[in-house]
């Protein structure tokens, strides 16, 4: 079955679908957007919702970078089966994405002054603050976020 994901030219929320998808050894088709053409009208007409990233699976569709993640990732073997050990693997991805969120409201901020100051807080307080924790709970869990080795 002929599986294609589309997402910007760039490393993003869709980067860590491509990673599973390369680990699982699945054939996949990359398809990917130029940024500053973006938003390219036909293009997101095509979308379900208008927005990136969209994962294809022969005639099925999937938007939402976390639901196709935990698509691939179960069909790839990479889920725990225990549902304490998933939801603590939920909670850092959510965290990982409440990370993510601070930084892409820099990239969005279009006030200079603003943007020196959020660029400050990223570079001296919020990642101190998410990255020191992912390493504690790596350190504490053998290198692994759930603590277990599948």
């Amino acid at each position: 079955m002929a599986k294609k994901l589309h997402y910007f030219d760039l490393n993003g929320i869709a980067e860590s679908i491509r990673y599973l998808l390369h680990y699982g050894g699945q054939k996949f088709e990359d398809i990917r957007y130029e940024v500053k053409t973006w938003p390219d009208k036909n293009i997101k007409d095509m979308l379900p919702f208008g927005q990136l990233p969209l994962y294809e699976e022969g005639n099925m569709k999937l938007t939402q970078s976390l639901a196709i993640a935990r698509y691939v990732a179960l069909k790839v073997n990479l889920l725990p089966t225990d549902p304490w050990e998933q939801a603590l693997l939920d909670s850092i991805v959510l965290t990982i994405y409440d990370f993510w969120t601070k930084v892409v409201a820099y990239f969005k901020e279009e006030d200079p002054k603003r943007k020196a100051e959020l660029k400050r807080e990223i570079l001296e307080e919020t990642i101190d603050f998410y990255f020191s924790r992912f390493e504690k709970q790596l350190k504490d869990n053998k290198g692994y976020f759930n603590g277990k080795v599948r």
